[in-house]
């Protein structure tokens, strides 16, 4: 991805260079990341995972290895898919 898409999130969302954007929709963009619904995952241990994300340690906010990117090419895939599915 060209530049830092956190600069100018709607435009690459445009571009399609926002890896939090999972599908443009006919009035605005389906992503994830600024929503009320946090995901959980197997690899959390069990006491931040019964806390409200957001009291996580500070470094996992800005730690790259849990940052969107295209290590989670397939998981947007398969979200995406189901959004197709449900516009269908």
């Amino acid at each position: 991805m060209a530049g830092d898409w956190r600069m100018d999130r709607i435009g690459a969302a445009l571009r399609g260079e926002n890896p939090t954007v999972l599908r443009r929709l006919e009035s605005g963009f389906a992503a994830i990341g600024d929503a009320h619904v946090w995901p959980r995952f197997a690899w959390e241990s069990a006491e931040p995972v019964s806390k409200p994300v957001w009291l996580y340690p500070r470094d996992r906010w800005s730690d790259e290895r849990f940052r969107a990117g295209p290590q989670h090419d397939a998981l947007r895939d398969a979200v995406g898919s189901e959004l197709d599915q449900l516009k269908a």
